[in-house]
């Protein structure tokens, strides 16, 4: 959804609908599963490309068994960015404190130990995400992933785009 909503952002809707719908009329089968699966079904030739988070091939990629990576190595993973130049759609992870929350200032703190070097080497080293702190330690194997330049667009756009994007993706026939 968030991608959806940035190109609804960048292209406009109408643009953003043909993307989606192209997209869904050159899919070699239904997806199944999650983002593994569909790395695994581009190693086995089930189909040429699939849209995943870089992190689900990195952990193929970094893993322990060799199946794992014999599936990383039948593949590459890329970044596109967009034509304008403008980087490349980084999904994120958040954090968010309800209004109602009796324990704000315990959220707060939490909030702070996750921003802490510490606390983003809990949350990434294993997931293989990126730390959003730039003096915390990159995971083992993100190293892999290529070169890009992140978007900077807005994320209120992203939500504000949401119900857009998933109405273009169930007008497309992504199910």
């Amino acid at each position: 959804l968030s991608l959806l909503s940035e190109m609804i952002e960048r292209l406009g809707s109408q643009r953003a609908a043909a993307w989606a719908t192209g997209v869904r009329a050159n899919m070699a089968r239904d997806p199944q599963g999650g983002d593994t699966d569909q790395i695994r079904a581009v190693a086995a030739g089930q189909c040429g490309i699939a849209i995943v988070n870089h992190y689900y091939w990195v952990r193929l990629a970094t893993g322990k068994s060799a199946v794992d990576r014999a599936d990383a190595e039948a593949t590459r993973l890329i970044v596109p960015g967009f034509a304008d130049g403008r980087g490349a759609h980084v999904n994120i992870t958040g954090v968010a404190v309800s209004a109602s929350s009796q324990h704000a200032d315990l959220a707060a703190d939490f909030i702070k130990f996750l921003l802490s070097d510490e606390g983003q080497e809990l949350l990434t080293s294993e997931t293989k995400e990126f730390p959003l702190v730039a003096t915390a330690a990159m995971p083992e194997g993100v190293d892999l992933v290529p070169a890009f330049s992140a978007s900077e667009l807005s994320l209120d756009v992203l939500g504000e785009n949401q119900a857009e994007a998933q109405r273009l993706y169930d007008l497309a026939g992504w199910n």
